[in-house]
């Protein structure tokens, strides 16, 4: 807990601190999130604006679905181009191939490929 009186700020810098506790800030914090939320729209007093916005909000409405259904075709795509590259048991076995095969050659390229200081660490071992 910080010793620092309110209203101050720290000693080793930085703000200044306006809450004696972490539940104040936690009340102040959702206060303040409340008085952001609209605290809803003026009623609509005739039958000309409710139908003009129900309209309105179905076509956001389908805008959004439209938009959110395009998003989820594309993921399940890219998940079935997944599967079908893992059910193919001669794809998976190129795959783990080729990562031996580069793990191979990592490991046993040439003292001359690596660095100076490692190779002049690999001198000092012995391992020329």
């Amino acid at each position: 807990m910080s010793t620092t009186p309110i209203g101050e700020a720290p000693a080793t810098g930085g703000r200044t601190k306006l809450y004696s506790d972490d539940a104040e800030r936690a009340r102040a914090w959702r206060a303040r999130q409340k008085e952001r939320q609209p605290s809803g729209s003026s009623p609509v007093t005739s039958p000309q604006l409710a139908a003009a916005s129900l309209t309105v909000s179905l076509e956001r409405l389908g805008d959004l679905v439209h938009s959110h259904h395009e998003a989820v075709a594309a993921e399940v795509a890219r998940v079935e181009e997944a599967i079908d590259v893992l059910s193919d048991p001669e794809a998976v076995a190129e795959a783990l191939e080729s990562a031996r095969r580069r793990r191979r050659a990592r490991w046993q390229r040439p003292t001359s490929a690596l660095p100076g200081s490692v190779r002049l660490a690999s001198c000092r071992r012995g391992r020329a």
